[in-house]
């Protein structure tokens, strides 16, 4: 198996070989990152697909040396952040201008095969989750679904280690405090 700088190097200098490796290798994990922001498999495969544009107009610029799943799935997370955004945005001008609302793509529902109670339990985290503010959200899902090291979050979220360590322990603190009063009700 090649090693990412050599991957990166090949696509650099347009080597399709090198290309596909990096697509067949990373394509998955791309996917999985704008689908956890965006809610929508249709706008995930276009925030994958930019994802890969961009980084061959900056494929010379890899750092020698890093790793490309955590890179690419930075440059996935931010797209799919500001696409959602953009359409948060669109929503809310078409509702102020009276026309009908447009999904903004809500959290999928739980798999109907899944027990009542695990169907339960994930919506009450969504819910949660869907509550927490967009910092803590973001790192939360870049730690705990990604598997992200605390490292490669402050990279993609581009904020300082210290303030990662803060976001994931209020993030956790919210959200427990959330789920625990949903028991209670």
């Amino acid at each position: 198996m090649q090693s990412d700088s050599t991957i990166a190097a090949g696509c650099a200098a347009s080597d399709e070989t090198a290309w596909r490796e990096l697509i067949r290798r990373e394509m998955k994990g791309v996917f999985a990152t704008a689908l956890r922001v965006l809610h929508d498999r249709d706008e995930a495969a276009d925030v994958a697909q930019e994802t890969f544009v961009r980084f061959r107009g900056r494929a010379a610029e890899f750092r020698q040396g890093g790793r490309l799943a955590p890179y690419l799935r930075r440059i996935a997370f931010r797209l799919a952040v500001r696409r959602k955004a953009a359409r948060a945005r669109l929503v809310s001008l078409e509702e102020r201008n009276g026309g009908g609302s447009m999904d903004s793509g809500p959290a999928p529902l739980p798999d109907p095969s899944m027990a009542p109670q695990r169907q339960e339990q994930r919506a009450a985290i969504l819910a949660a989750l869907e509550r927490l503010p967009p910092g803590q959200r973001n790192a939360l899902a870049l730690r705990h679904v990604e598997g992200f090291s605390y490292v490669d979050i402050a990279e993609a979220l581009d904020v300082p280690l210290g303030t990662v360590k803060t976001l994931l322990h209020r993030g956790r603190e919210a959200l427990a405090a959330t789920l625990s009063e949903a028991v209670e009700v």
